[in-house]
């Protein structure tokens, strides 16, 4: 008999997908794994996941997905918050993973060195030709 996950549990690896809180890898082992699904269902939810980016779009769609422009701006350009255009690696690594006494609460649980180094290069091109703009982190291929 085949084991049919419940739908609470698709839910859930369906918000993690959509929220970037799993890459697909993790999301098809935690399907496989923690729900029993089908390879046939994991393939249907990792392609709902957004395609790559070069690593400043995947810094932008890390931006948006972490709410950063609540504080630093639709574009990084500065708001409640700092802007961001042209910060260090070393600065960014340190705010994100630490948070600071300024406001910033710490994103550790969220991202990992990948996600520093995408957002360090979304910040490198803010302000430039080079700039990533989209707003719709979730679509596959955002226009730039």
């Amino acid at each position: 008999m085949r084991h049919v996950p419940s739908a609470q549990a698709l839910h859930a690896v369906a918000f993690a997908c959509a929220f970037g809180m799993l890459s697909t890898q993790a999301a098809y082992a935690a399907d496989e794994a923690a729900h029993g699904l089908s390879p046939a269902t994991a393939s249907r939810i990792t392609a709902l996941m957004p395609a790559p980016l070069p690593s400043a779009g995947e810094g932008r769609r890390q931006y948006l997905k972490l709410n950063c422009y609540g504080c630093h701006g639709s574009f990084a350009e500065g708001s409640i918050g700092p802007p961001l255009a042209g910060v260090s690696r070393s600065e960014v690594e340190f705010n994100v993973m630490n948070g600071n006494d300024a406001g910033m609460p710490s994103f550790a649980a969220y991202v990992d060195e990948t996600d520093i180094d995408n957002l360090t290069n979304y910040f490198a091109g803010v302000g430039t030709d080079n700039e990533w703009r989209f707003m719709d982190w979730w679509k596959k291929f955002p226009k730039k």
